[in-house]
């Protein structure tokens, strides 16, 4: 699993739109169950400041509080910014976050033959 960031003032709907072209594009297929295994899968896990939903989009994804795999990465690229319900900021929440209760393993990650992390 990975984070990314990045300033848009595409509204929200458009955003959901062009991230499930991208990936229908790299072979995901339409209706699959969740947590199957899956070419790409993009979530909008924030869109500033907005709650609640939002053009058919949770905001912020549930899953940013309770899964390591998301908090922890988020944390790691957005960690100043805050929840936009529980006003704390995504470093104070990973930090707060049961990691008793997952764990998590650094896997090898190439991307167009560059490295970019490794065991």
């Amino acid at each position: 699993n990975m984070v990314v960031g990045f300033e848009t003032a595409m509204p929200v709907a458009e955003l959901q739109t062009l991230v499930k072209e991208i990936e229908l594009k790299h072979g995901r297929v339409p209706d699959q169950p969740s947590l199957s295994e899956t070419p790409l899968d993009i979530d909008i896990l924030t869109y500033g400041n907005q709650h609640g939903r939002v053009s058919g989009v949770d905001l912020p994804r549930a899953e940013i509080t309770e899964n390591a795999f998301v908090l922890w990465p988020l944390a790691q690229v957005a960690g100043r910014h805050k929840h936009p319900v529980l006003k704390k900021t995504f470093a104070e929440l990973w930090k707060q976050f049961d990691k008793d209760k997952q764990s998590l393993k650094p896997v090898d990650f190439e991307w167009h033959g560059r490295v970019i992390s490794s065991k």
